[in-house]
């Protein structure tokens, strides 16, 4: 029996009095010890888990997901002695149902007893992110939509992703709609969400929540204010940007939007791109450029950005300052204005 000690002594048969001093002898210890007892594991790519474990003779291990899929790595077979036995994070998991595991550590001495814990998931809150590039902006955790109460053929939307390992779901206050889906077991989801043009709301809210715990939520702040400056050709509300209205929509080819403009619309020269950037190039480039990246002329840089078309020329931003360039092969972006 692991653990437990006996002793005895060897006296003279033919005189009990006369005995050598007594002996022990102890059963080696056959259990196995955990440190930690049960843990959690961060649902974040990279986190890990350690259990500190000991015992006389070495152990396996095994996990049972309770029904649920496999979502972290651990090591199988540990020799005798202290052991950090760890559990590592799957990475980019996505569609799969993570239950708490429960780990068996096996005793590797026949008999011996076995050892188990748990390790439970601990749910992070959604990381949400702008996708699409219209009036309707996401700074910060507020939201800014607009609606326009004279144009029942308004579509005035907003692309958030919401990224997080167990799934997502979203709500919305009134006022405010969701398409083309509201709940996701994939890593990572793209939901539209709405404003109705006739609105009574001046200010509403978007949640979303992790769906395997809904009590990990990001909320997000909305705004609603009307505006009556809409772009004829997709019924979206217009960005305002400086003195100028910008189509929500955008050219493929260089030259088409020349010709395509819808009356009192045009596209920029880049003197009107130089008013913009007078206003805060920041603001011009989240418009045109919402990876971040800032536009060139043909100046030989690499990841050049062309953002406007003018008779021949394209209107650029050179660092800092307006510019142009007739190298058409790489302008993207183009957008028609108008002037407010």
């Amino acid at each position: 029996k692991s653990g437990t000690s006996a002793s005895f002594v060897i006296a003279n048969k033919s005189d009990e009095t006369k005995e050598a001093a007594a002996y022990t002898v102890s059963a080696p210890a056959t259990t196995i010890t955990n440190s930690n007892g049960n843990v959690s594991l961060v649902t974040n790519n990279g986190q890990s888990v350690n259990n500190t474990i000991s015992s006389p003779q070495g152990f396996t291990v095994s996990v049972d997901w309770n029904g649920g899929n496999s979502w972290f790595t651990i090591g199988n077979n540990f020799n005798a002695g202290s052991q950090t036995v760890k559990a590592t994070l799957v990475n980019n998991l996505s569609n799969v149902t993570i239950k708490t595991a429960t780990v068996t550590l096996t005793n590797k001495i026949a008999g011996g007893q076995n050892l188990t814990y748990t390790v439970a998931p601990n749910f992070q809150t959604p990381v949400v992110t702008m996708i699409s590039n219209t009036a309707n902006r996401l700074e910060g955790t507020t939201v800014s939509m607009i609606k326009n109460t004279s144009n029942s053929n308004l579509n005035s939307t907003i692309t958030l992703r919401a990224k997080a390992i167990g799934g997502t779901q979203i709500g919305v206050t009134g006022g405010l709609s969701v398409t083309p889906v509201t709940t996701s077991t994939a890593l990572e989801t793209d939901y539209m969400v709405k404003v109705a043009y006739n609105a009574s709301q001046s200010s509403g809210t978007i949640t979303f929540y992790n769906k395997s715990n809904t009590a990990k939520q990001t909320k997000l702040n909305v705004t609603i204010k009307n505006n009556t400056v809409v772009y004829p050709p997709t019924n979206e509300p217009a960005i305002e940007l400086t003195k100028f209205w910008v189509a929500p929509s955008i050219f493929t080819g260089p030259h088409s939007a020349t010709k395509n403009c819808p009356e009192g619309w045009f596209v920029p020269d880049h003197y009107h791109f130089g008013d913009m950037v007078d206003d805060g190039a920041e603001k011009v480039a989240a418009v045109y450029c919402p990876d971040g990246q800032y536009w060139f002329a043909n100046t030989g840089k690499s990841g050049g950005k062309y953002v406007a078309d003018w008779p021949g020329w394209v209107s650029a931003y050179i660092n800092g300052t307006p510019g142009w360039s007739q190298d058409s092969n790489n302008i993207l972006n183009i957008r028609c204005i108008k002037t407010k």
